[in-house]
């Protein structure tokens, strides 16, 4: 993994952060990749520093029903969407999904029967500078979704993304 992307995935965290901040007992689950290492690692750290009562599962560890929990999977990929289900279905209260993960389980049939019950949450850039949060629910088979808030990316973490953005355009071409 370069720099740069660790660099993101930090700040990338600290957003996530702030949807998670009223929860005192979360796992984070992650993929076991780099850059989903990277997340659920700087997640990991800011919440243990703050005090909550936290750990970190594999997704290939699970078994049991949990409470809270934080999604780091992805980037989009086949079989994504039906993997962040399959976790869903074990969550009981919140389930925090990175955003690709997130969009890759909304696309699938069986999303609002697998957050029935639960609330979701997840972040989306929907500007270049500013981070939209969001809480989904499903009530009577249909999805609810409602913003939570909004934060306006600035100084160094914009500097990251950008860095981050562009080292991975360059890459494209």
């Amino acid at each position: 993994m370069e720099a740069t992307e660790l660099e993101y995935r930090s700040v990338l965290a600290t957003l996530y952060w702030k949807i998670l901040n009223d929860l005192d007992n979360v796992v984070v689950v992650y993929e076991d990749s780099p850059s989903c290492i990277a997340l659920a690692s700087s997640l990991f750290t800011l919440l243990i520093e703050r005090g909550v009562k936290a750990r970190a599962v594999r997704r290939a560890d699970l078994g049991r029903p949990l409470d809270n929990v934080f999604i780091a999977m992805g980037p989009y990929r086949e079989g994504l969407g039906e993997d962040v289900l399959e976790v869903l279905r074990i969550v009981r209260r919140v389930a925090v999904i990175h955003t690709p993960a997130y969009y890759a389980a909304e696309e699938m049939a069986g999303f609002p029967e697998a957050v029935k019950g639960i609330e979701v949450r997840y972040a989306a850039r929907e500007l270049p500078n500013v981070v939209t949060y969001y809480r989904v629910v499903a009530r009577n088979g249909a999805l609810e979704k409602a913003v939570i808030g909004e934060e306006r990316i600035t100084g160094v973490k914009m500097e990251v993304i950008r860095r981050y953005e562009a080292e991975k355009m360059a890459l494209s071409y």
